[in-house]
């Protein structure tokens, strides 16, 4: 499955299509189904029927995730990864960064 990276700065430019984002979890709801990342900015994401899955997550760890944006900029989780807690934020932004400016290096298409 093919998906660009963003971060809040760019993902409404993202609507219906899978993207990963890669951020610190600031904030999460079980209740909700809800976890907030620091990508850039605040990204919201929503858990359906997947709440283990959000309850093992921990709070300012990193995790890349892969998901589906809605209309409304929240993603809906596919898949979530463990970074852990080490992760240069300079460089994760710059890795968005370069992704949209040299995207040939990074995928075979960019829809």
């Amino acid at each position: 499955m093919e998906s660009i990276r963003v971060d809040a700065s760019n993902i409404a430019q993202f609507t219906n299509k899978t993207v990963r984002v890669i951020g610190k979890l600031v904030d999460k709801s079980s209740n909700q189904g809800t976890a907030v990342v620091q990508a850039n900015g605040s990204v919201e994401l929503r858990f359906k029927n997947q709440q283990t899955l959000l309850e093992s997550m921990l709070l300012n760890n990193w995790y890349e995730t892969i998901g589906i944006v809605d209309a409304d900029n929240t993603v809906k989780v596919i898949q979530i990864i463990d970074f852990g807690s080490q992760i240069s934020e300079a460089a994760v932004t710059k890795l968005v960064e370069l992704s949209h400016k040299v995207p040939e290096i990074f995928y075979t298409t960019v829809n």
